[in-house]
Formats: structure tokens, C-alpha cells, sequence
């Protein structure tokens, strides 16, 4: 139990120097979630709930990792190494839950993205746009220099976990009958 209590205190610390880093973050979820509930009333009118909760997802999870990972940080904070070309690490997710890290929020911040996704109409459509986001934040995040932050395939493997954990979590959740009005 205390080792539980230490990962949350380790990821505790890690989204607070985020948040020292990034600190319009925290204002910016508002207009994400404002963005999301409007996106999502104008797709609650053309169809079932599930869609409503996938625009919403989609929209405002979008919104977050735009600012998250783009916005550039405050007081010299750089995350990451800008010297020399991408890095190219192996391409196997980092995150664990026990190992609090940049790489675990990686993960977490592509989860709701990745359930918004499932609960799209055309889920599979939907998941191509998902995988191109994080390919192109690196991206971004190579050639915007004002953005201080060097780009890394680690992160794109962490970012491809994240959606597509969130995307089985979603997909089964949606298969359980209490959530599909049974």
C-alpha cells in the first residue's frame, strides 16, 4: 500500500511541474471543456448519446494536447533536449503505473482521446487522425523551435499506448449492458 501511495505522490510531482512549467494549462481546461460541450450539443442532435460523449471527448482532449504539448514554457523550463536531430528510441511504451514519469502523463493525456475515438461513429476512421496527432505534435514540436522542445519516437509509442488504452477502455465500457440502456 505505501508503495501506491508513493507512485501517486511521484505523479503528484511530476503534473505539478507541469504545471510550474505550463501554467496556462489549468485555464485552458475550461475552454477545452467549453469547446467539448459545445462540439458535442451539435452531435447529441444528429445522434445516439455515445456520440455526443465521442465529440466531446475528441474535442476537448485535442485542445489540452495542443497546449500541453506545443505551448512553450516559462522561467527557461525545457523539456527535452533541442541540440542534434529527433531522438530515436525504441519503440516500446515506457509508462507504468508504478514508474511516475513525463512518459506516464504522455500516456494519460492520449486516454481520453483514444475513448473519444471508440465511441465515434466510425471508430476505425477516427483512429487514423488519433495516431497522426501525436506523430504530428513531435513534429511541431522538431520544427517550431519556439516551442522548446525536442521531439522523441518514445513519446509517439507512449502517445499510441495512451490512445489505445483508452480506446479498449472505452469499446469494452461501451459493450457492458447497464451502458448501452439494456
Amino acid at each position: 500500500m505505501a508503495g501506491n501511495f508513493a507512485a501517486m505522490g511521484a505523479l503528484w510531482d511530476q503534473v505539478l511541474v507541469t504545471l510550474r512549467a505550463l501554467p496556462w494549462l489549468l485555464p485552458c481546461l475550461p475552454l477545452a471543456l467549453g469547446a467539448g460541450w459545445f462540439v458535442s450539443r451539435v452531435a447529441g442532435h444528429a445522434g445516439r448519446p455515445s456520440h455526443a460523449a465521442a465529440a466531446f471527448l475528441i474535442t476537448a482532449s485535442t485542445i489540452i494536447i495542443a497546449v500541453a504539448t506545443l505551448a512553450p514554457p516559462l522561467d527557461g523550463y525545457h523539456f527535452g533536449d533541442r541540440v542534434g536531430p529527433c531522438l530515436m528510441g525504441n519503440w516500446e511504451p515506457t509508462w507504468a503505473f508504478w514508474r511516475p514519469s513525463s512518459a506516464s502523463l504522455n500516456v494519460l493525456l492520449f486516454i481520453p482521446l483514444g475513448a473519444g475515438v471508440a465511441l465515434a461513429r466510425r471508430p476505425a476512421f477516427w483512429l487514423v487522425p488519433g495516431l497522426a496527432l501525436s506523430i504530428a505534435v513531435e513534429g511541431c514540436q522538431h520544427f517550431l523551435p519556439f516551442t522548446l522542445r525536442s521531439c522523441d519516437s518514445q513519446d509517439i509509442a507512449d502517445n499510441w499506448f495512451g490512445l489505445l488504452m483508452g480506446f479498449a477502455l472505452a469499446a469494452a465500457a461501451s459493450r457492458l449492458p447497464s451502458l448501452r440502456g439494456r
